[in-house]
């Protein structure tokens, strides 16, 4: 991210960036996205592409989810890279990208379970105390079972 002083914002009006815009690297470290929460803050950078994709057809945080999977990268991405000084693939090719796209509904729910998931995984005030936990009641549970000895036969 670098700062944009608001005097230069009226020159940018091209590369203004709107909830639900994907961003995609191109060049040097190619594949990384990130979808954009928030209208009238970001601005397009220089070897990154813009998908805008029709949010009646296609939910952008499903695209941002698909676009991160082996197969996405193996099938789309690795047979379309060019090698010059640094890897990259053209913005004609990026324009060729097929996705697979299920209804709205499956889209939504899909994304609802990979959140979930990326919660669990990735924020530690989430992920951390509830594993935590899990395995808190795993060790007493084994503890208990370890250490309850039926009465001793005379």
């Amino acid at each position: 991210m670098k700062y944009i002083d608001k005097s230069d914002l009226s020159k940018l009006t091209r590369s203004k960036l709107y909830n639900g815009d994907m961003l995609f690297t191109y060049v040097g470290t190619i594949g990384r996205v990130a979808v954009i929460e928030e209208n009238d803050k970001y601005y397009l950078a220089p070897n990154v592409a813009l998908i805008r994709v029709d949010k009646k057809i296609i939910n952008p945080e499903y695209m941002r989810y698909f676009f991160q999977t082996n197969i996405f990268r193996e099938t789309q991405i690795n047979r379309l890279l060019q090698a010059s000084s640094m890897k990259n693939i053209p913005m004609e090719k990026i324009r060729k990208f097929v996705l697979q796209v299920p209804s709205l509904e499956e889209q939504e729910r899909i994304v609802t379970v990979l959140r979930h998931f990326d919660v669990l995984c990735n924020d530690l005030s989430v992920g951390l105390p509830a594993e935590i936990e899990a395995r808190q009641k795993q060790y007493e549970y084994y503890r208990n079972k370890l250490l309850s000895f039926k009465e001793l036969q005379k």
